[in-house]
């Protein structure tokens, strides 16, 4: 599965191709989140650290409203992984909170056409479980506390305004030319786009 999220990802986004991140898993304890692993020396060294449980649990690819959470582990480990060999590759560099807010909107478009192809998740209750009921972990630190929440707050104004001019108007091709030119833009740029389509 970790491989074909990959591949729907670089798809979705038209990236080039990065080296398949099961050659990147580290062990992580069962009832972890998701985290990426990131040392920079002379070259750049990426780990992504998934429970082998909360894959196991996806094998099926069925996305339901039990498995949503689990679901979006994976996207956002296989979002972050992407997403930093992907502005490696352009020298360009990238902060926490901007990897967060491309993996909130990840999660979303992921789960959207998984869940339409298998008619099993609402759209309305999808983009509810993501961005109004979710909980962050109390020992974060509040720094890494308020950028999801505001990385949380950005994806949801944007899928809104995705759902509003390109979904219910069944404008898809419309509505991946203007993903993939979000996916390339600064986080400055993101923001800005996400304040004029509000």
């Amino acid at each position: 599965m970790l491989n074909q999220l990959q591949q729907s990802i670089e798809q979705l986004y038209r990236l080039d191709s990065a080296p398949d991140i099961r050659q990147f898993l580290m062990a992580c304890p069962d009832g972890s989140r998701e985290q990426l692993k990131i040392l920079q020396e002379d070259d750049l060294y990426l780990g992504v650290a998934l429970s082998p449980t909360l894959l196991e649990r996806l094998h099926d690819r069925r996305l339901r409203p039990g498995n949503l959470d689990q679901f979006c582990q994976v996207v956002e480990g296989v979002s972050h992984y992407l997403c930093v060999i992907h502005r490696a590759r352009q020298t360009r560099q990238i902060t926490a909170l901007e990897l967060e807010l491309q993996a909130e909107v990840d999660k979303y478009v992921t789960s959207l056409m998984l869940a339409r192809r298998c008619k099993s998740l609402p759209m309305e209750v999808l983009r509810s479980k993501l961005y109004d009921r979710f909980t962050l972990l109390k020992q974060l630190p509040v720094a890494e506390q308020m950028r999801y929440i505001k990385a949380n707050s950005l994806a949801r104004r944007y899928t809104r305004g995705l759902e509003r001019r390109y979904i219910r108007k069944r404008k898809l091709p419309a509505m991946l030319a203007e993903l993939r030119r979000f996916y390339r833009l600064s986080y400055t740029g993101k923001q800005d786009l996400i304040q004029r389509a509000a």
